[in-house]
Formats: structure tokens, sequence, C-alpha cells
């Protein structure tokens, strides 16, 4: 595997920079959340996973989207579980969700931490590999479940990023 590490990853990087990346597509404005929920119907995705924390479902910001969600006839099921500085244990029960309900992308409503617990989520759901194993560069071979977000702050620029990150709840460690 060390060899195919050192052969993997310059080869990665060179085409990083040579093949053009996908422009992600962004809803902006007051009916933004609207025009999201209708994409994700317009894509074909029948049923979604919500991740989100319990102050912003209690703030009624995840019923907004949930019921704009629900009027574009798309379904889903919520995961409130995200604490600030998100575990591993939180990344992994919102992906037992995920699979027990046959999601098929995740919509991740509020900030950094709901954010990166989502993008994390949606890697796990499809690259068959412990969390622990996917820590650093290239380490990802299948390309994420879709993610669409909704950020509720400024400044963490995590819907913008690929790198999330978690804490080992043993250890305490943050990892990316």
């Amino acid at each position: 595997e060390a060899l195919l590490h050192r052969v993997f990853v310059p080869i990665a990087r060179l085409l990083s920079r040579i093949l053009p990346d996908r422009v992600p597509v962004t809803f902006a404005g007051s009916g933004a959340v609207d025009d999201m929920c209708r994409s994700i119907a317009q894509r074909g995705f029948r049923h979604v996973l919500v991740v989100s924390d319990d102050g912003l479902v209690g703030a009624g910001v995840v019923g907004t989207v949930t019921g704009r969600l629900d009027a574009a006839g798309v379904g889903h099921t919520l995961y409130s579980g995200v604490e600030p500085d998100p575990t591993t244990d939180q990344v992994e029960a919102g992906l037992a969700l995920y699979r027990s309900d046959s999601c098929e992308a995740v919509v991740a409503v509020g900030g950094g931490s709901p954010m990166d617990a989502g993008k994390l989520i949606a890697t796990l759901a499809t690259n068959d590999k412990p969390l622990r194993r996917l820590r650093g560069k290239f380490h990802i071979r299948r390309r994420p479940a879709p993610v669409f977000a909704v950020p509720t702050t400024a400044g963490t620029g995590s819907e913008v990023t690929i790198a999330a990150v978690v804490s080992d709840p043993v250890t305490h460690a943050k990892s990316s």
C-alpha cells in the first residue's frame, strides 16, 4: 500500500492541477432554500438526510428547510445529534441513519459543525473505509454522496471547502 500511495499521490496532485474542478451550484437570495429543494427533486433524489443540531431544530430553522423539502416532494430523515466540534461517534450515528433510511444525499443545515459532519457522512456513505483511515489528503477513492449546504453562520466557510474536522471522543484529538 505504501508503494501505491507514493505513486498515486503525485499523479493525483498533477491531475488536480490539470483537470477542471466541478463548479458547485449556488443558490442565493430570499428564495434560495426553495430553489435548492426544487433542484434536489429535479435531480431525482427521493430521500435525503438532513444534518443539523438541536439548537437550529428548536429555533425552527431546520423545520423551514424540511417543509420546503416536503413541498418539493423530497422525503427526509433528520439527524440533529451534531454538537460543536463533532465527534467520530456523531458522524457514525448520522451514517447509520443515512444507510438505514436509504438516503441518497445529505442536506447540512447550520454552521461549521453540521457542515463538517454532513460532508463526512456523505464521504463514508460511498467509501468503504473507517473514518480514521480517511485522515489527510488523497484517501478518498469514491466521490461522496451529494451534499447540499444551508449555512446559518458566517465565517467558517465549511460549505465551500472539501476539508472536514472531527474529534476523537476518547483522545479529544481533532483531525481533518
